[in-house]
């Protein structure tokens, strides 16, 4: 792996992380009190996990699409962050359209085995996809629309601690303060390598600039803690509390909710779902590698898999 590319990967970490350029944009949701929209996010990731049903899960993602548009976001920054969440869950429950019984779809024909995804697999895998994208769109959408000190400011009013509302603020600053010393560290190094480094001296040099840059991130904490107590630090960061609820508020909250409620109780799946067996967890991590075992082992016909 060439050097390169451990600072391709923090320049897109520090790009997935850096949300405050689109806070400024004017826009109904932007404008919003940050209490309002945090209840919003949370309201759509729990009906999310509630429903059981792909039309269901369809309509609470057409209710934060309708919220992307009115935002006035970049719908392609959007995406950049939303689609990798969205690929790795689908790469969970790749197995799911061949392990699921129903009607077949079609016969893939490989050199060993013989696979045949099934239409309620598949429905299943979509379910799942689309869930986890209702989530990861209606957290992005939260903090593409509001400052990260808003949001803190907006937990604490909420009623969570403040001393845990601090740590998330000092937490996302610092974060992108240390990926910024990382790829100084890298160039610096770059530029003084005068030869070709093998794979294991790339990872040796990256090794030491890690060690490194938590050697100086312990520093810097030292350093600002000390500037945060002889400033008057008494375990609270000052944020800014003076939101008030207006009418558009109220409003907004109340036609989420509507939303929120109708869905979930059109696609209540009931409480087994969240409580009893978890049924996608025992599918995905229980029976799909059991079944991939009797697939790849043929020669064990005493394994049966229920």
């Amino acid at each position: 792996m060439p050097e390169t590319s451990f600072k391709e990967l923090f320049e897109v970490f520090k790009r997935f992380f850096e949300v405050e350029q689109f806070s400024g944009i004017s826009s109904p949701v932007h404008r919003l009190d940050p209490r309002v929209k945090i209840l919003a996010s949370v309201a759509f990731i729990l009906s999310a996990i509630a429903v059981d049903g792909f039309t269901y899960v369809s309509l609470l993602a057409c209710a934060v699409l309708a919220l992307l548009f009115v935002s006035r976001l970049p719908k392609t920054a959007f995406l950049f962050r939303s689609l990798p969440f969205t690929i790795f869950s689908a790469v969970v429950v790749l197995p799911v359209p061949f392990i699921t019984l129903g009607v077949p779809v079609t016969v893939i024909q490989l050199p060993f085995i013989t696979l045949t995804p099934t239409f309620e697999g598949i429905y299943r895998a979509a379910t799942f996809v689309f869930r986890v994208w209702v989530c990861i769109a209606s957290g992005l959408l939260l903090t593409y629309t509001t400052r990260f000190p808003d949001i803190a400011a907006g937990l604490r009013g909420l009623g969570v601690p403040s001393l845990l509302s601090s740590m998330l603020l000092l937490t996302y600053r610092y974060a992108l303060l240390f990926v910024d010393e990382a790829l100084k560290m890298l160039q610096a190094k770059e530029l003084r390598t005068l030869r070709k480094e093998s794979f294991i001296e790339r990872i040796r040099g990256v090794g030491r600039v890690a060690g490194c840059l938590f050697v100086k991130a312990y520093e810097k904490g030292e350093e600002v803690y000390y500037a945060m107590s002889l400033r008057g630090y008494g375990g609270e960061v000052p944020l800014n509390s003076k939101f008030r609820l207006g009418l558009k508020d109220y409003m907004f909250i109340v036609a989420v909710a509507a939303v929120c409620i109708v869905v979930a109780s059109l696609g209540w799946s009931g409480p087994s779902i969240l409580v009893l067996w978890f049924p996608l967890f025992k599918l995905v991590l229980v029976e799909a590698p059991l079944r991939w075992l009797v697939l790849v082992l043929p020669s064990s016909g005493g394994l049966m898999v229920a």
